[in-house]
């Protein structure tokens, strides 16, 4: 299944003509690194999606933000493995500034809420938490690239998305 439609999804990516910083839907493939609040840990790499959808106003771009990630490699602890599963859902705030234009840098900071289930060996813990974050973007006119810190209750992570 998530073949299918990670399949769709680049399909869709490719065919792509609205502008990064238009109104409306965005939606992209990205990873992360987490850092795991565990002792001596080799933590997990996650790759997911994203979809929002953006609001442009005259002070910046307001939006909601939703994204799931799952765990591509397998962290590791004293000979257990460590892997998480998110959920999470944001209201966004980018700066418009010169990225508005069709080329630029923009300030990302984002504030929400998290689930997400967190395995260590056999034992998981899956919560709701509040989250946020703060990221740089860049603006090409039909992709945006970000990199964004986001902390949660148990970890922190540091992603990279690719928006369209």
């Amino acid at each position: 299944m998530y073949k299918r439609l990670a399949a769709v999804i680049l399909c869709t990516c490719c065919f792509t003509t609205q502008p990064a910083f238009a109104d409306g839907w965005l939606f992209g493939p990205k990873i992360a690194y987490f850092e795991a609040d565990v002792a001596n840990a080799d933590d997990p790499d996650n790759a997911g999606l994203v979809l929002g959808y953006d609001w442009s106003k005259d002070y910046g771009i307001l939006g909601i933000q939703g994204d799931v990630s799952t765990t591509f490699e397998d962290g590791s602890v004293a000979g257990e493995t460590i892997s998480v599963d998110t959920l999470g859902v944001y209201a966004t705030y980018k700066t418009k500034g010169a990225a508005a234009q069709g080329l630029g840098l923009y300030l990302l900071l984002k504030g929400g809420a998290m689930y997400y289930d967190l395995s260590v060996g056999s034992t998981t813990r899956d919560e709701t938490d509040p989250a946020y974050g703060i990221g740089v973007g860049v603006n090409m006119g039909y992709v945006s690239f970000e990199l964004d810190y986001t902390a949660v209750d148990d970890f922190e992570m540091v992603s990279f998305s690719v928006l369209f």
